[in-house]
């Protein structure tokens, strides 16, 4: 071992070698086996250019996992919390009384009365409060931003849920729209930042008896849990529809969350991630 090293100091004395000759050589006849520092700088460019192709897909399949996980959990919870409260609050939630405006003391009162208590350690924060000191706007399917100047709650995980009126002369449908990553980018409908519906209506239009259901166009004969029916204006509707074809209205992706739904809670290869 000795003569060896003696060698190894010789060469390096008189000639100069890389580390990967240093490494290479034998210990008992001499012979190099390792490779050039050309060939090592090749091999870590080829692994460079592999990892720059696989991660972004890896990636962003842990990303779709963690969203339909986070939604799943709010949808349960969303529907928990109507329960409950209606049990304790006029038997049913049909016999509420739905605010007709969306910032109001009638929308404040629905909130605080309906919402509020069963979120533990949930803040309710009005609109002015939600624009001043978190957000006024969002970001729609096609990165347009949006307006969203709306009361809500921060629940104690951080989440957002604002509560917005949907048709002023039909009571009874309030838009929640939920923020998963609450403060976090990319505030986005369709990634981040999903539309559900609370129905005064102990059985909605899903053919559940889930009183909070996604945002979607109804349709009288379209049986959403066999998928028969005309999807396609569920995935492709100018105004809300959730599709890369889409012509992206200003509610672009208000139907994200119903495609999910639709796909047994998993995102679709041809969701607009």
């Amino acid at each position: 071992m000795n003569k060896d090293l003696k060698q190894i100091n010789n060469f390096k004395r008189n000639s100069g070698f890389t580390l990967a000759e240093v490494f290479s050589v034998h210990p008992k006849g001499g012979r190099k086996h390792g490779f050039t520092l050309a060939e090592v700088l090749i091999t870590l460019g080829i692994i460079g250019v592999v990892a720059a192709m696989t991660l972004p897909v890896l990636i962003a399949k842990h990303q779709k996992k963690v969203t339909v996980t986070k939604l799943k959990k709010l949808y349960s919870e969303l529907n928990t919390v109507m329960n409950v409260a209606a049990s304790e609050n006029a038997e049913d939630s049909s016999n509420w009384t739905y605010p007709e405006t969306t910032d109001s003391p009638e929308m404040e009162n629905f909130i605080k009365t309906y919402f509020l208590p069963y979120f533990k350690g949930a803040t309710f924060y009005s609109r002015d409060e939600f624009t001043r000191n978190i957000r006024s706007t969002i970001k729609n399917l096609a990165d347009k931003e949006i307006e969203i100047l709306a009361p809500g709650l921060i629940l104690a995980n951080g989440q957002f849920i604002q509560f917005m009126v949907n048709n002023p002369e039909r009571t009874g449908y309030i838009w929640l729209i939920a923020d998963l990553n609450g403060r976090s980018l990319p505030n986005k409908v369709g990634r981040d930042i999903f539309v559900f519906n609370a129905y005064s209506k102990h059985v909605n239009h899903q053919k559940t008896k889930d009183r909070v259901g996604f945002y979607y166009i109804y349709y009288e004969n379209y049986d959403f849990l066999n998928h028969d029916g005309p999807e396609e204006d569920t995935l492709n509707n100018g105004g809300y529809g959730c599709s890369k074809s889409n012509k992206y209205g200003y509610y672009a992706g208000w139907f994200c969350g119903q495609i999910i739904y639709l796909n047994k809670w998993q995102i679709p290869d041809d969701y607009p991630w």
